[in-house]
């Protein structure tokens, strides 16, 4: 009988650094849990940590299952980082866009239209549906960075922050899984492409990542660049992901 996981639990296991012999490592854990009787897999159901340590760094896996625990304000930190980040963005757009226009009746129009656009409101003043987004970001940071080799951990205390995201080769690969991310949340909301009247579910941007134009694609490697000092503040530092034992 299949069992519900805890959310720490499932995070924790994602995140740990490596299991020692790859997928077998992984079937040992729920083969060693005290799953008979449960109606969930949570924590108490695990080994010890020493038959834990057979198979992970298991006081790492502690650490972030302790970690974990506070994901929820966390969370918010990270979406809330995400959305200032976005907000940063469109202004400097709007402010060359105010730079470039011919009269003072354009510039008062472009400031009119963002004052007036609902997604680019102050967190508190947020609607529900667009903090709902900036979480459904924060919750595919990790999907990610595993999709490009690296992972996040709790940060040691006075531990340094260093750069681990190569411009070149990381940035456009990150924003591009946003983009594709960013359209699936979209389209389970019951939007699709193209452009309407106000209240349609209709958005432009719905299409491939190599039909944006460039200014929608620096949008997201925006907020890629930004992500490190986003996770940093909540409490996380980027690594790289070790390669799994093949034996």
């Amino acid at each position: 009988k299949a069992l519900p996981m805890d959310d720490e639990l499932i995070r924790a296991m994602l995140k740990v650094h490596c299991y020692k012999h790859g997928n077998r490592s992984v079937e040992a854990v729920f083969d060693m849990s005290q799953l008979h009787g449960r109606t969930i897999f949570e924590q108490a159901s695990l080994p010890l940590l020493s038959q834990l340590q057979l198979h992970l760094d298991a006081d790492m896996f502690e650490t972030l299952l302790r970690y974990d625990t506070t994901w929820g304000s966390r969370r918010e930190l990270i979406a809330i980082g995400i959305h200032e980040a976005y907000i940063k963005h469109e202004e400097k757009v709007r402010d060359e866009a105010i730079a470039e226009a011919e009269d003072e009746k354009s510039r008062n129009a472009i400031r009119e239209a963002f004052q007036a656009d609902s997604s680019k409101k102050t967190w508190a003043e947020l609607d529900d549906g667009y903090k709902e987004s900036n979480r459904s970001a924060a919750d595919h940071v990790i999907i990610k960075l595993k999709a490009i080799g690296k992972t996040y951990r709790p940060m040691e205390p006075g531990e340094a922050v260093h750069t681990s995201l190569d411009e070149k080769r990381d940035v456009p690969r990150l924003a591009e899984l946003e983009h594709e991310r960013w359209m699936s949340h979209k389209r389970r909301q019951g939007w699709r492409q193209g452009s309407g009247l106000d209240g349609k579910k209709l958005h432009p941007d719905m299409i491939p990542w190599e039909q944006l134009d460039d200014g929608v694609k620096e949008k997201d490697k925006e907020q890629v660049r930004s992500l490190e000092k986003i996770l940093n503040h909540a409490g996380y530092v980027i690594v790289d992901f070790p390669a799994e034992s093949s034996d």
